[in-house]
């Protein structure tokens, strides 16, 4: 019973298979509709938007990012990120340059281009901020709060132990 998270004892195997069953489809919507208007209008994925807003982002706070910071970041094993970024240089959005000392380092950057496709589609989405704002302010504030909960939950047992 130590082991035990709060209200652990609380939950049904109905309550959780809800839970679980409504956050995958919702998921699964959220990126549907994300993938088909990011493809329409600006020719990317969900994923790369996700691997340009992360390097912008690490951009802007003057830091670079590793190639597995970045594949944790979009949720995807290093060599699909390496597989999409090579396609993403390709298409003229980011460079990638290796380090001499270690072949293995990666220095990632966007490109003007790359920087142009994160502040259009920020300005320009319309998918995502229609499903969103269905919610109330306070609504989006509550699921936000609860699902940090259980992200944090769900990255300890991820990243703890020998299969980290």
């Amino acid at each position: 019973m130590a082991d035990m998270a709060p209200n652990e004892e609380l939950i049904t195997t109905e309550e959780e298979l809800e839970v679980w069953l409504l956050l995958s489809q919702v998921r699964k919507e959220l990126l549907m509709a994300s993938d088909r208007e990011l493809k329409k209008r600006f020719g990317i994925s969900t994923v790369q938007l996700g691997i340009i807003h992360a390097l912008y982002a690490s951009d802007e706070a003057g830091v670079s990012i590793s190639l597995s910071d970045l594949s944790r970041q979009v949720l995807r094993k290093h060599n699909t990120v390496s597989v999409i970024l090579a396609g993403m240089e390709e298409r003229g959005l980011l460079t990638i340059e290796r380090d001499n000392e270690s072949k293995r380092s990666l220095s990632i950057s966007l490109t003007d281009g790359g920087r142009t496709v994160f502040r259009e589609t920020e300005a320009k989405r319309k998918n995502i901020k229609l499903i969103i704002g269905s919610l109330t302010a306070k609504e989006r504030a509550q699921i936000v709060a609860l699902l940090k909960k259980m992200d944090q939950k769900a990255r300890d047992i991820l990243y703890q132990g020998p299969y980290s």
